[in-house]
């Protein structure tokens, strides 16, 4: 049994306990005439906060795939009875306030005031194409945030970008996700229309105009290029 697993459960089961004796007294009963059983679910409270706990903390990125291939496969032994993914997912839904309060009251620890802040990826391309895109080039690089490795710039940046132009190819597939987070306009340009990207053209001119296309700028320096 994980060490890691049994610490967690632990810690979710006594608040669990403790919050379910101050609910029971002040929770509004429905009054619908008819009896009804009050059976225990196969899946507690605390297993359902420690598996969900457990998601992130193995940094899957489906749910679904983390439950019915890691926990019923691989946690036999700390779960022993598991409920189907369909059932699993109702179970959230009962148990949300109650680990949103364990969270909020029993693992952030203690305040010290410093804080870690990480700034929304803004991915311009996929990280497989880096080496192809000249959109950004000079101002896009390989980063790294909570949610993985991406290629473009993180959203301090968004105030640089004001509209973004380009043309058709496949390079730009992901075009809308890089317009919607930084809030701004995306613009395609039509074929063979360079004057509808001029900040483009007015930029590549005077590089042009001493050094040939498919020439290799590594050989010029910084100096070369602005004289």
């Amino acid at each position: 049994m994980d060490a890691n697993i049994v610490e967690i459960y632990c810690l979710a089961d006594e608040f669990s306990l403790n919050f379910d004796a101050a609910m029971q007294g002040h929770a509004l009963k429905k009054d619908s005439g008819k009896r009804s059983r009050n059976r225990k679910f196969t899946l507690s409270d605390s297993e359902v906060i420690t598996i969900l706990i457990l998601f992130h903390l193995k940094q899957f990125r489906n749910l679904k795939t983390f439950y019915t291939q890691y926990i019923q496969v691989h946690c036999r032994n700390d779960f022993p009875r598991t409920v189907s993914y369909s059932r699993f997912v109702e179970l959230q839904q009962k148990t949300v306030v109650k680990m949103t309060l364990f969270l909020q009251l029993c693992c952030l620890g203690k305040c010290t005031g410093i804080f870690f802040i990480d700034s929304t990826p803004l991915r311009v391309c996929h990280i497989q194409r880096e080496h192809g895109h000249r959109t950004f080039k000079g101002l896009a690089s390989k980063g790294k945030s909570t949610v993985g490795r991406f290629f473009g710039f993180k959203l301090p940046y968004k105030h640089l970008v004001h509209s973004i132009t380009s043309d058709n190819g496949t390079g730009f597939y992901e075009h809308k996700p890089v317009a919607e987070k930084p809030d701004t306009e995306y613009f395609f340009a039509h074929p063979y229309s360079s004057r509808e990207r001029g900040l483009n053209e007015y930029t590549n001119g005077p590089a042009r105009r001493d050094i040939p296309k498919k020439q290799c700028f590594a050989k010029y320096s910084g100096r070369d290029i602005s004289t």
